[in-house]
């Protein structure tokens, strides 16, 4: 029903981001981008959630993400790095 669309389209105002759930401490994934493997593991460091890959550490999926491609602006972490579930 067309009140249904126009309310779920309402809930969430443009800008403001959806929350999602953390994936555990220790989970990892892995992405080939231009014929290397990837590995993105979840850690923490000092109380809070981190994102490494090898020994460097990023505060999100998506800064991970835009240290390895050319376009930064262009790239959704979560969606980079399978994360569909999270």
């Amino acid at each position: 029903n067309r009140s249904q669309l126009l309310y779920r389209r309402d809930a969430m105002p443009k800008g403001v981001r959806k929350k999602r759930k953390i994936p555990a401490v220790g989970t990892t994934f892995e992405r080939n981008f231009k014929g290397t493997v990837y590995t993105l593991a979840v850690a923490e460091e000092d109380g809070t959630i981190k994102y490494a890959i090898g020994d460097e550490m990023f505060n999100s999926p998506t800064a991970a993400a835009q240290s390895l491609v050319k376009y930064k602006y262009e790239v959704n972490g979560w969606v980079f790095w399978g994360m569909k579930n999270y």
